[in-house]
Parts: structure tokens; C-alpha cells; sequence
């Protein structure tokens, strides 16, 4: 059993496997012997059914199963002993290795292409990002304390609609002729009608009880795109198209009593914080809005750095050869799809082997524990509250923790969401960060033009 290694000088190289009868006999000999054991055949007791007929039956089909477990082993072995990093996985060498003779050959020999990951250097500190830092003003600050007042505000259900109501129902797209559209939008949902941007629409709904029927333009309605696919529970790219009527069939009305903006509110939206007054209370709002900014801030920074890393780095990759791994690993892709779609494949393999190498000079990691703070930390106090001290508490949250960590899907977002912030916040240590404080409305506009 050997490997021979041939370099083929666009960071490809060829390996070729010879395989000969010693390596594998004893290997199927045994697994042969195993069937025998448990075979049962008409004439022959369970374990007495001759050799030679277990051979006959599935001796290729043996044969051929640990051929191919060996091709993996080498390989995988090969690799390893002499720590070569490869792109994508190898690629069988039909042409070379020619037709296979299962019935008679008793050595084999395999052709393989590898694609060889190239050198990559980094130059942190020349590299250049942007770091936003959004400052919530006072309009914004405004709508949250009234989305406060609300939300902790006692709920009534009144017969008419009021101007800071909330209708639900059933709503549907409809066509040129006022019609429900064939293969519309038809959803559910609720609008806050002091939310709609269009005076004469507003004044639709104000008076309004159930079981009335509104018609009303949505793009007219909403100022954002975002609105838009909130309100009918669509994409945003769809959103951004439509132009549609729509009706809106109430079946319901929703009052609230807003709080008074007192210590009684304070306490019910900030309970862990000791607010003294109304000062206090929208200064601890614009904490929290920054605060459900970062994540999107972040994303932003490592998305500008990673751009920016991989045109410095500019490498050189083996194209036709991921090309081909392309479409042998996603066989639903054509070859115009990949063609395409190329550039942004390669821009993603850049972008994961200079992460992998960040990750590696820097020995950055994430484990299980981490995974565990952070649920309980960030995730199991949105469904009950963890006071401080309170042990009983604590162990119930623990307890969580570790059911919540069976689920193999969530785990992996989390561990993926940790390594992300420890790169992030990593390169925002070395990389040659610009500060740049801006509104709410244009670090959003900022985002869509990325879009």
C-alpha cells in the first residue's frame, strides 16, 4: 500500500494509490468469515454455510467496500503525516485509473487531484474598517417610550377604532379590477393605526368596527420596505415591488391605556434597574437600543474587514479544479449556475481560509462552557428572570442550559454567532479602525445600500 505524490504546479497536485492484494485480503477475509457466522441457508445449519458460497455472494461486494475504506484512510492518513491543507475534497482521476476489474484484479491502482490551499499573508494593522456607532435621537427615543407605555398599558376591546388603535384581521391582495388577486398575498395581521404614513389612510381605519372591509394602497400606507414585509409576513425583496390595493377585513380592535411615563413604568420596563426619574429612564433607552444595534453594528465591521482582507490578500486559487468539486459535491448546480455564481464561491473559500488562519495565529476557540454562559446569560432570561443570589434560581437556569444544549442546530448557531464576536472583537483590536458615530436612519440607509 503506497502513495505517490506528483505536484502538477497550479496549486494542484495528483496522488496515485497502489493498493495490492496483502493490504486488503486479510481485512474482507474477516469480514467474510463474520457473514459466514451468521448466514442461513436452506440445507446448512445457522454458521455451517461453505466458505466458498459467502465468497461467491459477496466477495465483491466486500472487495469493493474496503477498497474504497482504504482510499479514504490513506488519504485521509497521508494528509495528516505530512500536513498538506487541501481545498474542497479530492477528486477521483477516472481517465487515469481506468476501468476496474472487480472479477479479476488483485492489485488496484487509483488516480486522485488535489487542490492545495496557498500561502496566505496578512497585514492586520494596514487593513482598514469601519466601525459605526448609532445614536439614537430623540424622536426614536420617543416611539420607544410610547411602545413602553403600551406594552405595560391595560387592553381593552372597543367597538370603533380610535386613532392609537390596533386592528387585526384578514388581509388580501387584490387586482387591477379590486378583486382578490389569483395567487395574492393573503396573511393575517395587525396595524397600529397611528403607525400608517398616508393621512387620508389613517382616516380610513378611525371609525372603523369589525367586520368592516378597508381597501387601501400598502405601498402608500407604510413608509419602509421593511414595514411593508412586516405587515404581510413577506421578504423584503418582494416588499420592495409591490404596489398592489389591498383589503383589509377587521375582526378585531385592540385599545390600550398607555402608562403614565411615572416610577410605576420605570420599574415594569428596566425591573433589575433602580430608575429614579424620566431622565434616568430615556437615558437607560438609548442604552438599550445601542445595545440591540451591536450585533447588526458588528456584522457590519467584520463584513468591511473581511472584504477588505480578502482584496489585500489577493490569492490565487486552483479555479477549474473548484470549479469541477463544485459541481461534483452540488449535483443540482449546472455548469452556467457555477459559472456565474463563481466569484462569490471564491470569495467565500478566500474569506474561510484567511478566517481559519486568523482564528489558528490567534488561538481563538470557543467551548462548550461558553455555549452555556451564553445561554444563560443571554438566552434563558427571556423566558424567566434569574435574580442574582437567588440559587434555586440559578440551578433551574443551569438545568435549562443543559436541555437546551441537546439540540445540535442551536448549538452550532451559537458556537458560530461566539466565533464570529471573538473574531470581531479581535479585529477590532488590530485592524486600522475608523469611529464614525451616526443616526439611526443613516447607519439603516447605510445597509441598504449594501444590500
Amino acid at each position: 500500500m503506497n502513495i505517490t505524490r506528483q505536484d502538477l504546479g497550479d496549486l494542484t497536485a495528483s496522488l496515485q494509490l497502489d493498493i495490492q492484494e496483502s493490504d486488503y485480503s486479510e481485512r474482507v477475509k474477516k469480514i467474510l468469515k463474520d457473514y459466514q457466522k451468521k448466514a442461513q441457508m436452506p440445507g446448512f445449519r445457522q454458521g455451517n454455510v461453505p466458505f466458498g458460497v459467502i465468497q461467491k455472494m459477496y466477495g465483491k461486494a466486500v472487495l469493493g467496500d474496503e477498497i474504497f475504506k482504504m482510499i479514504d484512510e490513506m488519504i485521509g492518513n497521508y494528509l495528516m503525516e505530512n500536513k498538506v491543507e487541501i481545498l474542497g475534497s479530492p477528486l477521483s482521476d477516472e481517465e487515469k485509473t481506468g476501468v476496474i476489474d472487480w472479477d479479476k484484479q488483485k492489485d488496484f491502482t487509483f488516480h486522485f487531484t488535489i487542490a492545495l490551499q496557498p500561502e496566505i499573508k496578512l497585514d492586520l494593522k494596514k487593513t482598514k474598517a469601519t466601525l459605526y456607532e448609532v445614536e439614537p435621537d430623540d424622536a426614536k427615543v420617543d416611539e420607544m417610550v410610547k411602545n413602553y407605555q403600551r406594552r405595560f398599558g391595560e387592553i381593552s376591546d372597543p367597538e370603533v377604532a380610535g386613532e392609537k388603535d390596533m386592528v387585526y384581521g384578514t388581509i388580501t391582495e387584490l387586482d387591477d379590477a379590486g378583486q382578490p388577486k389569483a395567487e395574492g398575498i393573503k396573511t393575517f395581521t395587525s396595524i397600529n393605526i397611528d403607525t400608517i404614513a398616508q393621512k387620508t389612510i389613517q382616516k380610513k381605519f378611525i371609525g372603523a368596527k369589525k367586520e368592516d372591509v378597508i381597501v387601501f394602497n400598502i405601498a402608500k400606507a407604510f413608509k419602509t420596505t421593511e414595514e411593508i414585509a412586516q405587515h404581510l409576513r413577506i421578504d423584503r425583496e418582494k416588499a420592495e415591488t409591490l404596489k398592489s390595493d389591498f383589503s383589509l377585513e377587521i375582526t378585531g380592535i385592540s385599545h390600550v391605556e398607555e402608562l403614565p411615563v411615572d416610577k410605576d413604568l420605570f420599574a415594569k420596563a428596566f425591573p433589575k434597574d433602580k430608575i429614579k426619574n424620566e431622565t434616568e429612564f430615556r437615558n437607560k433607552i438609548k442604552e438599550t437600543i445601542v445595545i440591540e444595534y451591536q450585533r447588526t453594528i458588528d456584522y457590519k465591521f467584520l463584513d468591511e474587514a473581511s472584504q477588505a482582507l480578502i482584496k489585500k490578500a489577493n490569492l490565487t486559487l486552483p479555479d477549474e479544479f473548484l470549479k469541477r468539486w463544485l459541481k461534483e459535491t452540488n449535483k443540482e448546480l449546472t455548469v452556467e449556475q457555477i459559472e456565474n455564481d463563481y466569484p462569490k464561491y471564491r470569495d467565500s473559500m478566500v474569506w474561510q481560509l484567511i478566517e481559519n488562519k486568523i482564528i489558528r495565529d490567534n488561538e481563538i476557540s470557543v467551548k462548550k462552557e461558553d455555549v452555556k454562559n451564553y445561554l444563560k446569560e443571554f438566552v434563558i432570561p427571556n423566558y424567566f428572570p434569574v435574580e442574582e443570589g437567588n440559587e434555586e434560581q440559578e440551578q433551574q437556569a443551569d438545568m435549562f442550559a443543559e436541555s437546551m444544549m441537546k439540540s445540535e442546530k442551536d448549538v452550532k448557531q451559537i458556537y458560530d454567532y461566539l466565533y464570529d464576536k471573538a473574531l470581531t472583537d479581535m479585529l477590532k483590536q488590530q485592524v486600522a479602525v475608523t469611529a464614525e458615530k451616526v443616526s439611526i436612519e443613516e447607519f439603516t440607509k447605510i445597509l441598504e445600500k449594501k444590500k
